[in-house]
């Protein structure tokens, strides 16, 4: 089934309208502690750069940092979640 433009535009506008301010804002009781999450490895599909602690045949495995919000949040909303799945060095 195929939405029309103006059922397309309803429907994400509906779920926009679901988002929590506090959530976006990471306000209390949606704030966290830093956060360091798996996010590759080091290397390329060649070969490794540095070895992991469990085994020398494995890559070193690569975190992205997430700061720690506290009860206030931010100043600014959380940016779309794809942008934190970018290699660092292509962030803008």
């Amino acid at each position: 089934m195929r939405f029309s433009t103006e059922q397309r535009e309803d429907l994400l506008n509906f779920l926009k309208s679901l988002t929590d301010e506090r959530v976006r804002f990471e306000r209390a009781p949606f704030d966290h502690p830093e956060l360091l999450v798996p996010h590759g490895h080091a290397g390329n599909n060649v070969a490794i750069t540095e070895i992991n602690s469990i085994s020398e045949v494995l890559a070193a495995d690569e975190f992205l940092l997430i700061p720690a919000v506290g009860a206030e949040g931010r100043t600014e909303p959380v940016q779309a979640f794809d942008r934190n799945l970018k290699p660092q060095s292509d962030a803008n």
